[in-house]
C-alpha cells in the first residue's frame, strides 16, 4: 500500500468512527473565532473616548436593548469611536436593531477601518467579495498583508482563488497560505491541506497534502466536545 492510499484509509477511518463530527466546517467556525480574536482589539479600545458610555453600551446590548446601546454608538462614534463604529457596522449588516442594509454597514465599517481596526477590515472585504468585487477586497486586505496578519493574508489568497482559479492563481497563493498556515491560520490550514491534495500546487506536493489532511480531521476527532 502507497504512502497516499494509507493516509486516505486512515482519513477515512477516522471519519467513519467519528461521524458527529465534521473536520471542514469547524475548522472555518475556527477561522471565524481566529480572525475575531486576533485582530487589534487591545489597540482599538486603548482609544476608546469615553469607556465608561461604551460599557453601558455593552450592557444595554447584553440585555436585549439594542434601542439604548445603537443610540450611545451613534454618539461615542460622533467621538471617533472605532469600537462604536464597528458595533453599528454590524447592526446593519445583520439587520440587529436596525434594518439590514449592507452598504451603510460597509461605510461603517470603512471609517473603523480607517481608525486602525483589523476587524472592520476584515469585514469591508468580506462585503466587498460578497458583490464579486474581488479587486476591491484585495486592495482592502493589502495593508493587513504588508503588515503580516496572517488573516488577512489568508483571505486575500482564498478570496483571489474564488475569483481566478487558474493554475498561475495557485501558483501565486501558494506561498501566501503556506505563510497564514505557518502562523497558525485555521482556515489556511484548511484550505492549503486540501488543495495540495486535489494538486493544484502540482502532483509531487500531493502527499504532504494528504498528511495534512489526515492531521487536521485527527485533530479535530480528539478535540473535547
Amino acid at each position: 500500500m502507497t504512502l497516499s492510499e494509507t493516509i486516505r484509509r486512515m482519513s477515512k477511518e477516522c471519519a467513519a468512527s467519528h461521524p458527529e463530527i465534521d473536520p471542514w466546517g469547524q475548522a472555518w467556525a475556527e477561522t471565524e473565532t481566529w480572525d475575531t480574536e486576533n485582530a487589534n482589539w487591545q489597540e482599538v479600545d486603548d482609544r476608546e473616548p469615553d469607556l465608561h458610555r461604551a460599557i453601558e453600551a455593552t450592557d444595554a446590548s447584553d440585555t436585549g436593548d439594542l434601542a439604548t446601546a445603537i443610540k450611545i454608538w451613534h454618539g461615542l462614534a460622533e467621538r471617533g469611536s472605532v469600537r462604536a463604529m464597528i458595533e453599528l457596522g454590524i447592526c446593519h449588516e445583520f439587520g440587529c436593531g436596525v434594518p439590514l442594509n449592507p452598504d451603510l454597514a460597509e461605510d461603517w465599517y470603512n471609517q473603523a477601518a480607517s481608525g486602525g481596526s483589523q476587524f472592520a477590515m476584515l469585514r469591508r472585504a468580506h462585503l466587498a467579495a460578497s458583490r464579486n468585487d474581488y479587486a476591491e477586497s484585495d486592495a482592502i486586505l493589502q495593508a493587513g498583508v504588508d503588515a503580516g496578519w496572517a488573516s488577512a493574508i489568508f483571505w486575500q489568497a482564498w478570496y483571489r482563488i474564488k475569483q481566478s482559479g487558474s493554475k498561475e492563481c495557485y501558483r501565486r497563493t501558494y506561498p501566501l497560505l503556506k505563510l497564514a498556515a505557518k502562523l497558525g491560520h485555521p482556515g489556511a490550514k484548511l484550505v492549503l491541506a486540501n488543495l495540495t491534495v486535489r494538486g493544484k500546487f502540482g502532483r509531487l506536493r500531493v502527499p504532504f497534502g494528504l498528511v495534512s489532511a489526515a492531521k487536521l480531521v485527527i485533530d479535530v476527532s480528539v478535540q473535547p466536545k
